[in-house]
């Protein structure tokens, strides 16, 4: 039975005020504190959303939210590293888990980018010049290999593709690894690799192709400034430019 589509939601969200009121004046303001970093803060959020236009800012939410995803992913990957010597079960495991969700991310990114240029071209402030790094993270998103890795690696695994790598891994002959794990015993430093290498098998890859996939993606990962130079931009070109306020002392 096919799904009921959702109705379309009104666009209504952020009504527009009465005509006899005052037009909107959001101010949009850089507040940084001492030794506590900043914020970028708005007066009126309903009127941010009414002057941007709220396809517009839900367009970078949505960009914003898989950045800061990818922004996690980096970091986590750091502390593996940290943690788990390199060629050990749990640097393995951790490897073959964080790539096909970067890929993923990267491409869900890709995607979400792709609705904020159109917005931004609706409204006639799209800047070409202005897009070209998050342009490059677009085109990681039309990669046909991180696309194979996403779909059948990432947020789903494909059962199909995993039972054709275990028959592939099953005619070889060799041993095949089951489970692994450290002396220690503990499950953060064990892995079940004979799934993980079935999918490879079945997308007919190995872990240094993975690798060297890795690698061309690593220096995408850095996403939120282009993403955060380019929202300042939009705010800019919309007469909205933050004016700075310092704090002093504690909250």
């Amino acid at each position: 039975m096919a799904r009921a589509r959702r109705p379309k939601q009104s666009s209504a969200r952020f009504p527009k005020p009465p005509s006899d009121s005052m037009p909107d004046s959001p101010r949009v303001y850089l507040e940084t504190r001492e030794a506590e970093g900043w914020q970028l803060r708005t007066s009126d959020l309903p009127a941010l959303a009414r002057t941007l236009g709220e396809e517009l800012l839900v367009s970078f939410c949505r960009a914003f939210v898989w950045a800061d995803r990818i922004t996690s992913l980096l970091a986590f990957f750091h502390l593996s590293l940290k943690e788990f010597p390199k060629g050990s079960p749990g640097e393995r495991r951790n490897f073959l888990t964080y790539y096909p969700l970067l890929a993923s991310s990267l491409k869900e990114l890709s995607l979400a980018l792709g609705s904020l240029k159109i917005q931004q071209r609706r409204a006639d402030i799209w800047d070409e010049q202005a897009w070209s790094a998050l342009a490059e993270i677009q085109r990681f998103g039309e990669d046909g290999f991180n696309s194979r890795v996403r779909n059948a690696m990432g947020f789903h695994l494909d059962a199909e593709l995993m039972a054709d790598g275990l028959m592939e891994n099953a005619s070889a002959d060799e041993a095949q690894v089951v489970f692994e794990g450290e002396e220690d015993g503990k499950q953060q430093r064990a892995w079940f690799p004979l799934g993980h290498l079935a999918l490879l098998a079945g997308l007919k890859v190995d872990e240094k192709r993975l690798s060297a996939a890795f690698d061309a993606a690593f220096r995408l990962m850095v996403v939120d400034k282009p993403l955060e130079d380019e929202f300042l931009r939009v705010l800019e070109v919309q007469k909205l430019r933050p004016f700075l306020v310092r704090v002093r002392g504690g909250r």
